[in-house]
């Protein structure tokens, strides 16, 4: 599998200020109100250090489109990376000059410390009730084997904890150690897929391996079991082609799993469905029919049952046209196989990014691409708007409960109106100093 480098992410439409209404506008269900005094806010991680700025977590008025007066938050030397759990009690932010990651409280608007990784990360996931994180480290040295492990996060104590690890039979006198396969099912560990009821990781590297977590909720270690000791990726096994993502169904029952196939070395980009409960002969995890995807599948996002999925496999074909060689393939999952409804064309690059607004625009970001690196869907109208901006696009965050979305291109934070699919109007515009690399709603 091909390393590429993940990338990290105004129309005023005010919500009613009033208390009982702040959910709607994305505000936080907390009674505290944190040092900046804002109760709608979005951090943007901001990596640059010099005499008229400093490294941090830029906090952002998103209510208002407005920086905060209160000061940057220390996140490292080199913040970018970041993950929020779905409670948005804390920030996970990645620092590619020391391979550490933060804690940020994010009620305090502090750093709860920071803990060292063996290596880099492209992928980070954290539970939604933010008592643990994992980070892929592809890497990470592992003794007389391949490199490769996946790290565990006390997000409560902020402490690095054991590997994700293939634990001993519970009629073994060693239970509650692991055992050290070979070869390592976590070699080139890659990219993480948590399924939102905490129960099921998936792990893309070398392998595809998946793992049931159990006793998720408590600050102590949580428990792990292995229930597929590595699906091959490689071509013509198990028919995967180098996944690299999965979307999950709406019941959490069935993953989706995409391979990149020939943007990362392989030959063909694939869906295909993945059953956790198992059937007929096939007791759990359970591959179904795989639907070749002649656009490509780098990365994908589920809405419901439709699953949005970008590549650009067409782009490696003689002749391709840049500007609309990419494809976006909207898939339908309802009844547990795949049904591709409809692809459409959007920019080059390799996609990592997807978001879908609650208006059913869908952004798309990418990075190195030969132009514009944004591309819109219009799901209500089949349209697609290409970006007018330049440079790679390593942060999308959708507002919710207002028609905005913010965009971090080329080191600069952009915000889109959904109700025009076009910039926000310059006064509604932020500049960040620095080079903006992610961006995150924490309330």
């Amino acid at each position: 599998m091909i390393l590429r480098p993940i990338p990290a992410f105004k129309d005023v439409l005010s919500c009613v200020l009033l208390a009982s209404l702040l959910l709607s506008c994305g505000g936080s269900s907390s009674t505290t109100t944190p040092p900046s005094g804002l109760k709608f806010r979005a951090f943007v991680s901001q990596n640059v250090s010099a005499s008229s700025t400093i490294a941090g977590l830029v906090i952002v008025n998103a209510q208002l489109d407005r920086l905060a007066a209160a000061s940057t938050i220390s996140a490292g030397p080199s913040p970018g990376l970041m993950a929020v759990p779905a409670n948005r009690q804390v920030t996970m932010v990645y620092n590619a000059a020391n391979n550490g990651i933060d804690v940020v409280n994010n009620v305090k608007e502090t750093s709860n410390g920071q803990v060292m990784l063996p290596g880099a990360t492209q992928s980070m996931a954290a539970t939604s009730d933010a008592t643990l994180g994992f980070v892929a480290v592809p890497e990470a040295p592992v003794a007389g084997l391949a490199p490769g492990e996946v790290e565990t996060v006390n997000l409560t104590n902020t402490a690095l904890g054991s590997p994700v690890c293939v634990p001993t039979p519970s009629s073994s006198p060693q239970n509650g150690a692991c055992v050290t396969p070979e070869p390592n099912i976590f070699s080139g560990a890659r990219y993480l897929a948590l399924s939102p009821d905490n129960v099921h990781l998936l792990i893309f590297g070398d392998l595809l391996t998946v793992v049931t977590l159990t006793n998720i909720g408590t600050s102590a270690s949580p428990n792990w079991v292995i229930t597929q000791a590595g699906i091959p990726s490689v071509a013509g096994t198990s028919d995967l082609d180098h996944p690299v993502w999965a979307t999950f169904s709406p019941d959490n029952s069935m993953a989706y799993v995409f391979s990149c196939g020939p943007e990362c070395g392989g030959t063909t980009a694939s869906v295909t469905p993945l059953s956790f409960k198992g059937s007929g002969s096939c007791a759990q995890n359970c591959l179904g029919a795989t639907i070749p995807l002649a656009g490509g599948a780098t990365y994908a996002v589920a809405s419901g049952n439709t699953v949005y999925v970008a590549g650009s496999a067409a782009c490696l074909a003689p002749g391709a046209q840049p500007s609309s060689c990419g494809k976006l393939s909207i898939l339908n999952t309802s009844s547990g196989s795949v049904q591709l409804l409809k692809t459409v064309s959007i920019t080059d690059g390799f996609h990592h990014q997807i978001a879908v607004t609650m208006d059913n625009q869908v952004f798309i970001g990418a990075e190195g691409c030969t132009g514009a690196c944004l591309s819109i869907y219009n799901a209500n109208n089949g349209q697609v708007v290409i970006g007018s901006d330049l440079g790679d696009v390593t942060g999308i965050q959708p507002l919710s409960g207002r028609p905005q979305v913010y965009v971090v291109e080329n080191g600069e934070l952009r915000n889109w109106s959904t109700l025009t699919d076009a910039l926000a109007p310059p006064q509604q515009q932020m500049d960040i100093v620095g080079q903006a690399v992610d961006v995150k709603l924490v309330d």
